[in-house]
């Protein structure tokens, strides 16, 4: 009982930590920067759990390992993208989902790259199993550094920029588009230093009568 309630004061103070830094982040940073900051870290320790077990306890290739660590990231950071850019509903696929993925390719092409040669460094230094796992770890966490950095500037200035406002006309041209035939709007009548409609205007508001109501002038 007693380890219990400490694990849960401890997963608390946690929570209230990772609160404390996400506030602090979008006072000072912006919000998507931090909510994508914070999905990237989740995709991150995914990544990297999944790397470490490849290489650690399953004995694969460091690539197949790098592609396993690539996916079980991609797959979270796409969600949690989609989360930091306030995505909601059903994604679309040739402008959204398509191109996170190419950009995914890119990324593990990197990625798998870097964790290679890491690996063939290590064996070349000598180092042992541990050492040499760290070593590559390492490697891999400076790699996704650089790939983060990339991936925001382009999601947020190409892949999820907002463009609704650019789209967006002002309220007098939209209006004007929206019924061309409409006429403008001329200069306010003159008036009298009371308020009242002067007699320049009473002699024009009689005469634009007149003129849609030729009968009724007529008649008179």
């Amino acid at each position: 009982m007693a380890l219990a309630l400490r694990g849960i004061a401890r997963a608390m103070y946690v929570y209230g930590i990772v609160r404390a830094v996400y506030a602090w982040g979008v006072r000072n940073v912006g919000r998507r920067f931090t909510r994508f900051a914070f999905g990237s870290v989740v995709a991150l320790a995914t990544s990297e759990i999944t790397l470490v077990t490849c290489l650690g306890v399953l004995k694969l290739w460091p690539t197949i390992s790098a592609a396993l660590a690539w996916f079980s990231g991609a797959a979270v950071s796409y969600v949690l993208s989609r989360w930091a850019w306030e995505r909601t509903g059903r994604p679309h696929l040739l402008k959204e989902t398509l191109p996170f993925w190419l950009i995914a390719l890119g990324t593990i092409v990197f990625l798998s790259s870097a964790t290679s040669l890491a690996h063939h460094l290590a064996l070349s230094m000598g180092l042992k199993p541990v050492p040499r796992l760290a070593f590559v770890g390492a490697a891999y966490l400076v790699a996704n550094t650089v790939t983060f950095l990339t991936r925001f500037v382009i999601f947020h200035y190409v892949l999820f920029a907002d463009r609704r406002g650019a789209r967006t006309a002002p309220s007098g041209e939209a209006a004007v588009a929206a019924n061309p035939s409409a006429p403008a709007a001329g200069p306010a009548a003159p008036s009298s230093p009371d308020g009242r409609p002067s007699e320049e205007a009473r002699r024009s508001s009689r005469g634009g009568a007149e003129d849609r109501y030729p009968e009724a002038s007529t008649a008179r």
